[in-house]
């Protein structure tokens, strides 16, 4: 089943430590709109480009669009770390997420995925009741750099591969990409309110 693959993937990303990071940098954002911008290639090839800000939807989630923004943890069981979470919108219902998860909320260059965990999910259809997806890659080696870091912006790049999972309802490797990134991200309330605690530990 689509969704308990989804589940499966979130505690993977959360217990076993994916590797999580966008991209930062030159001309990456228009003005103060966030913006994640990743390349991939391997078994498959292409282009994950999400900007603007998340819509709040029903049911205290966010509504399928294209968007991207870092949510922090503050008093948490997670505080001193934030996240990039990003959609990039393919077309009612499907959209193809990034998620980088407890990112020292500070500059430096962090070890994937000791420091950092992340994965990439395409085809994730949003009319579901909860997430599905078509394809669930860890992010697995690799490496974050956080080049600025601001109470109300973070800025930075990774690199990694990353790894093709199926759940059945173990995990097993199916396949790799190899992903290059940045992000420049605002912090936003609206994720972190409607999304945060959903897909991660608070």
């Amino acid at each position: 089943m689509r969704t308990s693959s989804f589940a499966l993937a979130v505690a993977r990303a959360l217990g076993l430590g994916l590797l999580m990071a966008c991209a930062g940098g030159d001309a990456l954002t228009p003005g103060d709109v966030s913006r994640v911008l990743v390349t991939y290639s391997g078994e498959r090839s292409g282009v994950f480009d999400a900007s603007g800000r998340p819509a709040s939807g029903t049911l205290n989630f966010i509504t399928r669009g294209n968007y991207a923004a870092a949510v922090s943890y503050g008093a948490t069981t997670r505080a001193g770390t934030f996240s990039i979470i990003a959609n990039d919108d393919a077309g009612a219902p499907y959209g193809n997420m990034l998620l980088l998860s407890f990112i020292p909320a500070h500059t430096g260059t962090y070890p994937l995925p000791t420091a950092v965990n992340g994965a990439l999910l395409f085809g994730v259809n949003w009319q579901a009741p909860s997430f599905g997806e078509d394809s669930f890659y860890s992010i697995d080696d690799g490496q974050v750099t956080v080049t600025s870091y601001t109470p109300a912006r973070v800025q930075g790049t990774f690199t990694g591969t990353a790894t093709r999972y199926q759940f059945n309802p173990n995990p097993v490797a199916l396949g790799t990409i190899h992903v290059n990134g940045k992000f420049n991200a605002a912090f936003d309330d609206v994720v972190a309110i409607k999304l945060r605690c959903y897909l991660f530990a608070c």
